[in-house]
């Protein structure tokens, strides 16, 4: 019985494998075929897109969130030379004033 089931098996397996091979002569059944591996194909590709595509937004928002605080810190700098700038002109006009008095002494 045992050599018998074996048979059995390798007829169907057999005949699965010229079934297969018929309906690969028809031209739809492989169109439908190079579809669906093209749809799969797509499919994987179009996670891969997502995937990169989250990846540079992450990049880009950090980048944003790096240029939002380098121009807060130049912003804070430029007021603190703002602030600075009067009083510097101030030291600048003294010693003009001192050493135009220095040189109208000699």
């Amino acid at each position: 019985m045992a050599g018998k089931s074996n048979k059995l098996w390798k007829g169907i397996m057999i005949g699965a494998a010229i079934g297969a091979a018929m309906s690969l002569l028809d031209q739809e059944t492989r169109k439908m075929l190079r579809a669906k591996n093209k749809l799969e194909y797509f499919l994987k590709d179009l996670v891969n897109m997502a995937e990169n595509v989250n990846q540079h937004v992450h990049k880009c928002r950090q980048s944003l969130e790096q240029l939002s605080e380098d121009i807060s810190f130049i912003a804070e700098k430029i007021k603190e030379i703002n602030e600075k700038t009067p009083e510097v002109i101030g030291f600048v006009k003294e010693t003009f004033m001192r050493r135009k008095d220095d040189d109208s002494q000699l």
